[in-house]
């Protein structure tokens, strides 16, 4: 299984876009979390290309998060006519927190809703779990976990509980996408950088790769310390930014 990033960046990380995957199976795509700048990003590299099933994964309501999704579902479907499903939670806030977006972005024709057994069986997945993230206190919060024959991947979005992390990396197979942070005043809300030294030993630090990265870290020293970083994909084309 093969997950590709559309950006790593935290909110106001502006050249690294917002924190944004996707995962191809044929002609359908899973989508995870649709910030300000990833629609744009998806249509200026063509991301749709062959796809005729896009799925969609919401981690919250935040706008990093969920910023671009009504203008990717319009032009998702109007435009490359592709059917678009956004996978529920069995949270009834959180649903209620999403519909409610997109009833505010005027989409309605335009999406179906699913299950996460109806994503695991499209998918032929192993196993796929839709988990309680920390983040906010004023809202549903999720992050996400996939596994097929081959891997076995844990994407934390924005999520302060470690515990996830650490019984996860004992898995053989794993791979841990967790967002990170260095901001003491956001420690509550994200995984703090120091705290991950803390529990991960550098044998098993390979397996960890960072992203919602803020604009003042510096990644060299991140992967000295033995992390891995996630990167886009190496056909993805950076857009071009004007420049004043």
């Amino acid at each position: 299984m093969k997950i590709n990033f559309l950006g790593i960046g935290s909110a106001w990380n502006i050249q690294e876009d917002n924190t944004s995957a996707y995962i191809k199976n044929g002609r359908k795509m899973i989508l995870i979390d649709c910030g300000e700048s990833i629609a744009r990003k998806i249509i200026y590299n063509n991301t749709l290309s062959n796809v005729d099933e896009l799925y969609i994964l919401i981690s919250h309501t935040h706008s990093d998060h969920i910023g671009s999704l009504g203008t990717l579902l319009f032009y998702s479907k109007y435009s490359k006519r592709i059917v678009n499903r956004i996978v529920l939670t069995e949270n009834e806030a959180f649903n209620y927190n999403l519909k409610e977006y997109l009833r505010l972005v005027d989409i309605s024709d335009e999406v179906e809703y699913v299950d996460s057994e109806f994503l695991k069986k499209k998918f032929d997945f192993k196993t796929f779990n839709i988990l309680k993230a920390n983040h906010a206190k004023s809202l549903p919060c999720n992050c996400f976990v996939f596994e097929d024959a081959n891997d076995f991947i844990y994407y934390s979005a924005d999520n302060n509980n470690i515990n996830y992390i650490k019984d996860f990396i004992k898995i053989s197979n794993a791979k841990i996408y967790t967002e990170i942070c260095d901001n003491p005043n956001l420690r509550g809300e994200h995984l703090y950088l120091s705290d991950l030294e803390e529990c991960i030993d550098e044998k098993d630090r390979g397996k960890v790769y960072l992203m919602h990265i803020n604009e003042m870290m510096d990644i060299s020293e991140l992967l000295k310390k033995g992390f891995k970083i996630a990167e886009l994909d190496t056909k993805y084309k950076k857009m071009k930014r004007n420049k004043k």
